[in-house]
């Protein structure tokens, strides 16, 4: 008898070591594996070299360089000189510790600025990315993290730039936008203030946000460079039913304008103040036959 209830016993436990076997063996499978990137973090220097543009035409001479970049001539040396010139520390070129090349660009950015890259020579890297004023008033610098003016004074640009509040007629349930509209969109800092918040207030981002109808003044403080500048503008917030209304009537009146100038309006198609010939037979009509 005892020995009977010895061999059940040792069964039983057997069963149960198993089965406590089988149970660890799912726990273990159902267990998530470690994601790759705790095992193996990502080197930032490997990321940050990554991300370096290089020379898109590395390796190209002749026709295709001619048919993009300035090679030679004066304006390419007036450029490059200029760059060489300017303090190594704005424009990290020094030819000594790291030999570097110039793509100038033959197109004007905007019709002011000529751009320039400089390139490692061994790597092809890019070490700087630069805007040169036409006039060689101001050198600004693109590449990240060291944007901003290096040379000179951005008063000139800046009479080639424009401070934009829009719209005019802003919309309850719309936004409106507060920028600075620059050649080659060179860095700037721009703070936008409402005059009048209870009609309009501005976001985070300088958009315009309605509140009630009625009209505001909105404020612009701008600084490029070494300038400052401020500019205003009145805008009105209206009703969606109240700006499509002004749209109808403004397209009418443009249809009627269009109409009365294809007729041949007040300027009967010829310089302006004069009425038109008179007729071939004189003013009064032929006689009938």
């Amino acid at each position: 008898m005892k020995i009977w209830k010895q061999a059940i016993l040792a069964a039983l436990f057997c069963t149960c070591t198993t089965l406590s076997g089988l149970a660890a063996d799912e726990a273990a499978k159902t267990v998530p594996a470690e994601p790759a990137a705790q095992v193996q973090a990502a080197n930032p220097a490997d990321t940050a070299k990554a991300s370096v543009p290089t020379d898109p035409l590395a390796g190209h001479t002749g026709k295709i360089i001619d048919k993009y970049y300035l090679t030679k001539g004066s304006t390419y040396k007036d450029v490059t000189t200029l760059l060489q010139t300017i303090d190594s520390h704005r424009t990290s070129l020094d030819a000594k510790d790291r030999p570097y090349y110039f793509r100038v660009d033959k197109d004007l950015t905007d019709k002011y600025f000529r751009r320039v890259r400089a390139y490692d020579e061994k790597t092809t890297e890019q070490i700087g990315d630069y805007l040169v004023a036409k006039d060689k008033s101001s050198v600004w610098r693109m590449d990240a993290p060291h944007e901003g003016l290096i040379y000179g004074s951005a008063e000139k640009m800046m009479k080639k730039s424009r401070i934009i509040i829009y719209p005019r007629y802003l919309a309850l349930g719309s936004k409106g936008l507060v920028a600075l509209q620059t050649p080659g969109n060179v860095p700037y800092d721009l703070t936008a203030k409402s005059l009048n918040e209870s009609v309009a207030k501005i976001g985070e981002d300088n958009t315009i946000i309605p509140v009630k109808t009625g009209q505001v003044d909105i404020l612009a403080d701008v600084t490029v460079g070494d300038i400052k500048e401020t500019a205003s503008r009145r805008i009105s917030v209206v009703t969606q039913a109240d700006l499509e209304r002004m749209a109808y009537n403004a397209y009418l009146t443009q249809l009627y304008m269009d109409t009365y100038w294809n007729w041949g309006g007040p300027f009967y198609r010829d310089w302006g103040w004069h009425r038109p010939p008179p007729p071939h037979h004189g003013h009064r009509p032929p006689p009938r036959r």
